[in-house]
């Protein structure tokens, strides 16, 4: 039976329609329940197919279940404080797809981006499309090589092993951070996950990771690194920290930084540190135009923006949005906004297959009432479930329609001076239009609107 024509592109919203015309591992309840098989076959083919579009580019990867994201983000700004072209690939957006594609830290121009995906969908012919997220990426990879990029920084989709990404050779890689999220798809242990995330690791780059507090995932890394020839820069041996409070101090191998505090609330000196190290390594394997100067390098942190970590989304109140949705990151977004302006009002909305009963109750000393909500898309987690979970840990609950809902109520409950966070999934966080505050109108609640 001959396939349906995918929908033609003539605007971003348009990849709405192709994702939901192509396999969207993403958004699909069965992927993320462990239903659905994956390889790189068919992301090898394309890449050959188009010519190897990263082939002689340096690469950053960078994998890991928190924080890879905004480690990519500082690792462009700090290439490009020192003039280097860079290419960024993220998953998944925060406001809108384009920002998924950044060329010289911007997002890319929404025609070159729909002449990108034309592109691979052409190349993969009608019989044999690849899947959605495989057509990104692709599209990402061939776009860079056409902006003529010197450097490209790749977040991992899920895992790394067998994720779309992971067929570029990089000169240096990173895991971040490890916990247990997507059990169904990487594996039950830590160690599991660390082996699936480890695979982003090639033989000869220079790999580098973050603080995990499992001795058997470090010891599954430190294996796969010796196997595959990776030199390793561990947390806490090659790369050693000491916060201060203007910033934080960075030792890495030969060399020693001063350097000042990132945004992005709780995890900023960590992913700053890692972003380093991933740069410096990087600069050790392939002929960057970059130089381990300290004044650059605190240039590049300080310039670097995060949307949804630790953001404020208000003017006038201490109003925060952040994607967090492991126990470790929701935890900590809601005690670093308590810490600085009293228990929060939590809007939550988690998806099905995270770990709802362990974030709340990391997120239960630092907050005020919880307002559990929807997350767009097939794959939430029912807010009465939710509300359900709250109430058995002695949290105050409230369950809201949608968004919208869920923002009036918190406004109710915070009034004009209290503090509010907004947290989850970037899935969430992203259906807000910030530009509803930027007046900052008390009022403002009347008239917001959430995609």
């Amino acid at each position: 039976m001959p396939r349906s024509p995918l929908p033609p592109l003539r605007c971003l919203a348009d990849l709405d329609r192709l994702a939901a015309a192509l396999t969207d591992h993403e958004r699909s309840p069965r992927f993320h329940q462990g239903g659905d098989k994956v390889s790189l076959a068919d992301m090898e083919r394309l890449d050959r197919i188009l010519n190897h579009p990263l082939h002689g580019i340096p690469v950053v990867h960078v994998a890991g279940s928190k924080g890879k994201g905004s480690v990519c983000l500082l690792a462009e700004s700090l290439l490009r404080a020192q003039g280097i072209r860079v290419g960024t690939y993220l998953s998944p957006h925060v406001n809108s797809w384009d920002e998924r594609f950044r060329v010289a830290g911007q997002p890319a121009a929404e025609g070159s981006i729909l002449r990108w995906v034309d592109a691979v969908l052409e190349a993969a012919g009608p019989d044999t499309p690849p899947t959605f997220f495989e057509t990104l990426t692709l599209a990402a990879f061939f776009g860079f090589r056409e902006q003529r990029v010197d450097v490209v920084v790749v977040e991992v989709g899920i895992g790394g092993r067998l994720d779309a990404t992971n067929i570029v050779e990089p000169a240096s890689a990173v895991v971040t951070s490890l916990e247990c999220e997507h059990a169904q798809v990487l594996g039950p242990r830590l160690s599991d996950i660390a082996r699936e995330k480890a695979g982003i690791l090639k033989h000869g780059c220079a790999a580098v990771r973050g603080p995990i507090s499992s001795s058997s995932a470090r010891e599954v890394i430190r294996e796969q690194a010796r196997a595959r020839g990776a030199s390793l820069w561990e947390w806490g041996k090659e790369i050693r920290v000491r916060r201060r409070a203007e910033g934080f101090r960075l030792w890495l191998p030969e060399h020693e930084f001063t350097l000042p505090a990132p945004a992005g609330g709780p995890f900023a000196v960590v992913n700053g540190a890692l972003a380093v190290a991933a740069v410096v390594r990087a600069a050790q394997r392939a002929p960057l135009r970059w130089e381990p100067r300290e004044p650059a390098i605190a240039e590049g942190l300080g310039a670097a923006r995060l949307d949804a970590r630790c953001e404020r989304i208000h003017p006038n109140r201490p109003w925060f949005r952040d994607g967090g949705h492991t126990p470790r990151s929701l935890g900590g977004a809601c005690r670093w906004v308590a810490e600085k302006y009293g228990p929060p009002v939590l809007v939550l909305g988690l998806q099905q297959d995270k770990r709802a009963a362990a974030c709340l109750r990391a997120a239960r000393p630092w907050i005020g009432t919880l307002i559990a909500t929807p997350v767009p898309g097939d794959r939430s987690r029912r807010p009465e479930d939710l509300a359900q979970i709250g109430q058995e840990l002695g949290l105050t609950t409230r369950t809201a329609k949608d968004l919208r809902d869920a923002l009036d109520q918190a406004n109710q409950l915070a009034g004009p001076q209290g503090s509010m966070l907004l947290a989850g999934s970037f899935w969430l966080v992203g259906a807000i239009d910030l530009a509803e505050f930027s007046n900052g109108d008390e009022n403002w609640s009347s008239s917001i609107t959430c995609s």
